[in-house]
């Protein structure tokens, strides 16, 4: 963990910011960009133009310096440089380190609860937490809030014949009724070349964004391992094409 300044550059153009922790705040960046969600909308256009971000230190300081050296490496580059800043502001006008009281927080929570979060949103805030690493003490407050939670799926717990029904039928309905027509195909067993190619290009796309933000390790898979795969999936392939036949 990094407290700096750091500097963002995408084509001829560069962001100047600061942070308590410089590696995570430079994968937001690539995250939100990448999913098109960036709150700076000419930094967003301006990526969306040339598809590549990269950041870099400026400078390793003290917490109770960053507002007074982001706001010098900005007026610097704005009088000195050729490369256009994205920043909409002169800076030194964050609040790293900052805390809401008790209080601030149980209000918040308050306002928030029973809130329906829809399906994008949850998708924009998955992407904007990938790749951030959690302290020790942040996964022990995810394992004690989890303590208690009643999980017959994994106490070896069956689901009756009933229940099981109850479930199928309900996802059934669910996806027969889905407004995107590849998830019904994909129901049904088949899938067309125009949505393999989205899948396809959707990962290749992942991929990127993994790469782009230090994440992505090419797995190493053994020839056997390879062949079991392939192997699978000529078999799943010839049974479900050969139950759409039948229907």
């Amino acid at each position: 963990m990094t407290v700096g300044i750091y500097v963002l550059t995408i084509g001829s153009y560069a962001y100047i910011g600061q942070s308590i922790n410089v590696e995570r705040r430079v994968r937001g960046h690539v995250n939100r960009l990448s999913i098109g969600t960036h709150r700076n909308k000419f930094m967003q256009n301006v990526y969306n133009k040339y598809k590549e971000v990269r950041g870099y230190l400026l400078e390793e300081c003290e917490q109770d310096k960053l507002n007074k050296l982001e706001n010098l490496y900005i007026r610097k580059n704005r009088e000195e440089s050729t490369i256009r800043l994205m920043n909409m502001t002169d800076g030194g006008d964050g609040t790293p380190g900052f805390r809401h009281s008790k209080v601030s927080r149980e209000k918040m929570s308050k306002a928030h609860r029973g809130k329906v979060v829809s399906i994008r949103a949850r998708f924009h805030m998955s992407m904007a937490s990938r790749g951030r690493a959690k302290t020790e003490e942040h996964k022990r407050k995810i394992s004690e809030a989890q303590l208690g939670i009643s999980r017959p799926w994994l106490a070896g717990v069956e689901f009756s014949a009933d229940r099981r029904n109850k479930i199928s039928s309900g996802l059934k309905e669910y996806y027969a009724n889905h407004q995107y027509e590849s998830t019904k195909r994909c129901t049904k067993g088949i899938m067309s070349d125009v949505q393999r190619q989205r899948m396809s290009e959707g990962m290749k796309k992942s991929i990127e964004r993994r790469k782009l933000a230090g994440e992505y390790h090419s797995p190493s898979i053994s020839e056997e391992t390879k062949q079991k795969l392939s192997e699978a999936a000529k078999k799943a392939w010839k049974q479900r094409h050969e139950s759409h036949d039948s229907n």
